[in-house]
């Protein structure tokens, strides 16, 4: 326990008061105590609780189409489930090539949800670089969009078997109606054909991946000794 707080106990201060150094607690609610012990808990059951109880209201807004906690919580337990039938567990490192995307969220929950490890990757980074890193975390499985600024990389890291495998997700679907309409006519030569890749028999389409019941086997998850990331 923080040393002033004890001060100020001593003197009869009330518990939520808070030391001259920490002046953001100053904003905190009256009845909040600032050192309430906090448990440990796994990283995934804080999307779970938070769908549970608020799954109505938005959680990401990717240029004007939104999904709500629910359904990015389900489509984690898609992710997953589909992770597991691949060999996903726990001590499994995947990794996750991606922009700030809902597919990032969705993948880094589902990740956690299948007991495996999430490895987050610099979509700037050159392909030794990529392969470095992927071969340092003792990677099994990368994680990218079909788009022709990312694919290529993510297919080079596979070629030289840095990675054993690749899934890929779409971006057009993550665009509102007209938007993913307009993308797919206009901005053709920003998609990558990953099914054309000479390596496409290592490669998982989103769809496929989450063709099933969305119910992964649980796992026990010690949140003090299981890493989460590596990062």
């Amino acid at each position: 326990m923080d040393p002033t707080r004890n001060e100020a106990l001593a003197n009869g201060a009330e518990p939520a008061q808070a030391p001259a150094r920490y002046p953001w607690l100053k904003t905190y609610p009256k009845n909040v105590d600032w050192s309430a012990p906090l448990k440990g808990v796994p990283l995934q059951s804080l999307l779970e609780k938070t769908a549970a109880a608020y799954g109505s209201r938005v959680c990401s807004n990717f240029m004007g189409k939104t999904l709500t906690y629910a359904e990015i919580n389900g489509l984690a337990d898609k992710v997953a489930a589909g992770l597991q039938k691949r060999g996903v567990r726990k001590g499994v490192n995947v990794g996750l090539l991606l922009p700030n995307t809902p597919t990032f969220i969705i993948f880094y929950y589902g990740i956690l949800k299948a007991g495996g490890t999430v490895v987050n990757f610099n979509p700037l980074y050159t392909v030794d670089e990529l392969s470095h890193q992927a071969r340092d975390s003792r990677l099994q499985m990368l994680v990218t969009l079909d788009l022709a600024a990312l694919f290529p990389k993510a297919e080079a890291v596979l070629s030289n078997n840095a990675v054993n495998s690749l899934v890929v997700a779409p971006f057009a679907p993550l665009l509102p109606g007209l938007k993913s309409v307009l993308f797919k006519l206009l901005k053709r030569k920003d998609v990558a054909d990953w099914r054309a890749s000479p390596h496409s028999s290592r490669i998982i389409g989103f769809d496929h991946l989450i063709d099933n019941d969305g119910k992964p086997d649980p796992v026990a998850v010690d949140p003090v000794s299981d890493v989460a990331v590596l990062q």
